[in-house]
């Protein structure tokens, strides 16, 4: 059983490794497209020339050399607009989005920040109104006696006048 549990994971990473050198090969074989194969015959054209003693000669690679550059800034040129300005608008979508979520987050914890102050003084009184009852209903007996007595001196004291 343990063996060929074994054998499948051995085999699951043989096919993983494999995977991974057939991508890279794939990759390699991509980066032998027109434009690399050019590029190699241009710089082995170029190699060849600046070889030569001739000043035309060096003159006519230099402006190819420049003409080339020109021409890949060009081309590209209109790419790397394009992607700056992609970039320039998620970068701005992500700050409004990170704006919208603070300020939304602000408001809720704020709003909770509210009720739960609320809530805390609310208990505060009801506590405070417990006590207060239970004060009241335990001074009530000892304050009654002595108003009375008050009440009672001060029929008697009428009565012997």
């Amino acid at each position: 059983m343990y063996l060929n549990v074994m054998k499948d994971a051995f085999a699951s990473i043989y096919q993983i490794i494999r995977e991974r050198k057939l991508r890279a090969r794939a990759i390699i074989c991509m980066q032998k497209s027109v434009f690399d194969r050019l590029k190699v015959a241009f710089l082995t054209w170029k190699n060849f020339n600046s070889r030569v003693k001739d000043e035309n000669t060096r003159q006519i690679v230099f402006a190819l050399r420049d003409l080339r550059w020109k021409h890949l800034l060009w081309g590209f040129s209109g790419i790397r607009s394009e992607h700056l300005r992609k970039n320039n608008l998620m970068r701005r979508a992500l700050k409004n989005m990170e704006l919208c979520s603070i300020s939304s987050t602000k408001f809720y914890f704020y709003k909770w920040v509210k009720a739960t102050e609320m809530l805390r003084l609310f208990s505060k009184l009801q506590t405070a109104v417990k006590l207060f009852q239970l004060v009241n209903s335990g001074l009530k007996t000892h304050v009654e006696a002595v108003l009375m007595r008050t009440n009672v001196r001060e029929k008697k004291e009428e009565a012997f006048r």
